[in-house]
C-alpha cells in the first residue's frame, strides 16, 4: 500500500492530508500554541480523533505518547539519538524506526521489515511531504503516527518559499534496504 502525507502550514499550526492507495483517508493537526505537541489523527470524515500523539517533556532522547480510541496508551522513546533509531511497543509486539542517508526511514515489527517512507527533497510554499510504502496488513493508523512524530522530532517548521532537505548524511543504526519490497 501506499500512503501520501502532505503537510500544510497555517498560522495555528500544521494541518496534514493524509491518502491511502490515492484516496483520501486520514487527516491530522497540530496545534501551534502548546508547551509540548499534541498531534491528533482523524479518518478523513472524522470528527473525534482515533489516534493522539502526546510529546512528553524530556532533554535529548525525544519521547511520546500515542493513545488510541480504546484509551491504550504506546510509549514512542528514542534509542539512540545520533543514529536516530526509536522504537515503539504495542503488546507483544516491538516496532523499530530508523533513520538511514539520506531522506529515508525504516519501520520493522519484530525485526521483520513492514514498511519505509521519504521525505521530499524540495518543497514550494506548503509544508513536508512524505511517501510511505507498506505492507497491506499494518497498522496503518500506527505508521502514519510514526511519520508524524519524526516530522515534529525534525523541527523544520518554517514558512519559507522553498525548502532544499538533502537529509541524514551522519550516522545510521541500519542501513537501508533497497530490495525491500511490501506485501
Amino acid at each position: 500500500m501506499e500512503i501520501v502525507i502532505t503537510q500544510k502550514k497555517i498560522s495555528i499550526g500544521d494541518k496534514y492530508n493524509i491518502f491511502t492507495d490515492g484516496q483520501p483517508t486520514h487527516k491530522a493537526s497540530k496545534q501551534l500554541l502548546q508547551l509540548l505537541a499534541e498531534i491528533r489523527l482523524f479518518e478523513s470524515n472524522g470528527i473525534t480523533p482515533d489516534v493522539i500523539i502526546n510529546r512528553r517533556f524530556t532533554w535529548l532522547k525525544p519521547a511520546y505518547d500515542i493513545s488510541n480510541k480504546n484509551r491504550h496508551i504506546l510509549a514512542f522513546r528514542t534509542r539512540s539519538f545520533w543514529k536516530r533509531h526509536y522504537c515503539c511497543q504495542s503488546n507483544s509486539d516491538i516496532y523499530d524506526i530508523y533513520r538511514h542517508r539520506g531522506l529515508k526511514y525504516s519501520i520493522f515489527k519484530n525485526n521483520q521489515q513492514i514498511a519505509w517512507w521519504e521525505k521530499s527533497t524540495i518543497t514550494w510554499f506548503e509544508g513536508d511531504n512524505y511517501r510511505i510504502i507498506a505492507n497491506d496488513d499494518c497498522d496503518t493508523d500506527l505508521i502514519i503516527s510514526f511519520c508524524l512524530i519524526i516530522d515534529n522530532i525534525s523541527g523544520h517548521h518554517d514558512t519559507q518559499i522553498m525548502t532544499i532537505n538533502i537529509g541524514n548524511i551522519g550516522f545510521q543504526a541500519k542501513i537501508f534496504d533497497s530490495q525491500w519490497r511490501p506485501k
